[in-house]
C-alpha cells in the first residue's frame, strides 16, 4: 500500500514537473515573438504603442524624431473643441506620427492635411490617416520643410489648425506669420501651437490674436484667432 502511494505521488510529480516545463516553453516563445514583432516593425520604422478616440490603434515612430502629443493634452484639446470638429476642415502641421489628424478623423472631420518633414513618420501618417478614414473624408500629406510647403496651400482654409513644432526649434513665428499672411485660418476657426514654455512663449503676430492659454504640466497649448 505504502509503496502504490509512493508510486501515485511521483506520476504527479513528474505531470507537474511536465507541466511546468510546458508553461515555461510557452513563454519563452511568446516572448521571442514579441521581441520579433517589435524589432520587425522597428525595422520598418514604427513601432505600434498608442490608442486615440474609439480605441483606434495608430502607429508611432520610435526614437526622438518625433514626439506625439501626449494623450492628456490631445484629449483636452478634442473637448475645447469638440461641437465643431464632425464636418471641419484640419491642419495638422509637423504632424509627427499624424495622431491629431487622425483623431480629428474619428471625430467627423471631413478633410484632413498635414505637413512633416521626417520620412519615417510620413510613411506612418499615411498609413494611420488610411486606417481611420472613411470614404466620405479626405487626407493629404505634404511632405518637406513645412515653411516651404505651408506656401502650397495659398488659397485654402482651415477651422482648426494644430501647430506642433520640436519644441526646441525656431519655426514658432515664421509659420505663424506665414497663417496669418496666407490667411490659411477661418474667421470662426483657431490654431493651437503646442509648446514648452520654459523654451517659447506665445506672441502676438499681425493679423492673429491670442485668445487663451491653457497648461499641462510642462506642455503649453497656446489659442490663436483671426483678429
Amino acid at each position: 500500500m505504502l509503496n502504490h502511494a509512493k508510486s501515485i505521488n511521483f506520476v504527479f510529480e513528474v505531470n507537474l514537473l511536465c507541466l511546468q516545463q510546458n508553461f515555461d516553453t510557452q513563454l519563452l516563445n511568446f516572448g521571442q515573438n514579441a521581441e520579433k514583432q517589435s524589432a520587425g516593425a522597428e525595422k520598418f520604422g514604427y513601432i505600434e504603442s498608442m490608442r486615440i478616440y474609439g480605441n483606434r490603434q495608430l502607429r508611432t515612430v520610435p526614437g526622438q524624431k518625433t514626439r506625439p502629443t501626449a494623450a492628456r493634452v490631445r484629449e483636452a484639446l478634442f473637448d475645447i473643441w469638440r461641437d465643431r470638429i464632425p464636418g471641419c476642415s484640419w491642419l495638422d502641421l509637423c504632424a509627427g506620427n499624424g495622431s491629431m489628424g487622425a483623431e480629428a478623423l474619428c471625430r467627423g472631420a471631413s478633410k484632413v492635411v498635414g505637413i512633416e518633414q521626417y520620412g519615417k513618420a510620413c510613411k506612418v501618417i499615411e498609413h494611420n490617416w488610411q486606417q481611420v478614414a472613411t470614404p466620405q473624408q479626405t487626407y493629404e500629406l505634404l511632405k518637406g520643410d513645412v515653411l516651404v510647403k505651408i506656401k502650397k496651400l495659398t488659397g485654402q482654409q482651415f477651422d482648426w489648425i494644430y501647430f506642433d513644432p520640436p519644441y526646441d526649434s525656431y519655426l514658432y513665428l515664421p509659420v505663424l506669420k506665414t497663417i496669418a499672411s496666407l490667411e490659411l485660418v477661418t474667421k470662426e476657426g483657431a490654431i493651437a501651437v503646442e509648446h514648452n514654455p520654459k523654451l517659447w512663449q506665445a506672441k502676438q503676430i499681425p493679423g492673429l490674436e491670442i485668445y487663451r492659454t491653457k497648461s499641462y504640466g510642462n506642455t503649453t497649448l497656446s489659442f490663436y484667432a483671426v483678429q
